[in-house]
């Protein structure tokens, strides 16, 4: 194995370049050629045997793969073999019909449409990509009952009216229906309690 190679070896694997200091570089070519042939040190190897056990065992989708393989210095055409063989579309809409019903508990609290938003922001940064993610949110339901989304909006609605209490009536009023807004309750919704505070 040529010298200049097993430099760039060792300029890519940090943790081989602790042995320069206690080995020669002839005992360290043969060391590496020898890893190399038993598949221990070989990049193409690893990636594919990363990418699997990731599947199996993590909830990690391709773009977290990809970057913790890039890390580990391993070559970009081995990484993308290794996850279109490995962690295809269809395997990862299975993951993500695992993870979904986890997270939408985690959220039952949430108004449908904040709901939403949450868990694809949550799959995403888990590494999944916007569109596989889309497919996998058109396949679930996020539901609530408009009386359960009203007893949800309404301490909120109380809360936020106190904490604008200062504010001129009209700035006061939009305010709250912007905040409410923009957690995910509807005009109708909205409107609804602003009337049931006109009659109090």
């Amino acid at each position: 194995m040529a010298t200049s190679h097993i430099s760039s070896v060792l300029k890519k694997k940090p943790w081989i370049t602790s042995l320069k200091k206690e080995y020669d570089p002839d005992t360290i070519d043969a060391v590496i050629a020898r890893l190399k042939e038993e598949l221990v040190l070989n990049d193409k190897h690893y990636a594919y045997s990363y990418v699997r056990t990731m599947r199996r065992t993590s909830d990690k989708g391709p773009t977290v793969i990809r970057r913790t393989l890039q890390q580990k210095h391993v070559q970009v055409n081995y990484i993308d073999e290794a996850l279109a063989d490995e962690y295809s579309v269809d395997q990862q809409l299975e993951k993500l019909a695992e993870l979904m019903p986890k997270l939408q508990r985690q959220y039952r609290k949430e108004t449908p449409r904040l709901q939403r938003q949450k868990v694809q922001k949550r799959l995403v940064d888990r590494g999944y990509s916007f569109d596989v993610v889309g497919e996998a949110l058109n396949e679930v339901a996020f539901e609530m009952s408009d009386d359960d989304q009203a007893d949800l909006m309404a301490p909120q609605a109380e809360k936020l009216w106190q904490r604008y209490r200062a504010q001129p009536e009209s700035q006061r009023k939009m305010k709250v229906r912007q905040a409410l807004y923009r957690k995910g309750f509807s005009g109708e919704l909205i409107n609804a309690w602003f009337e049931k505070l006109a009659d109090e």
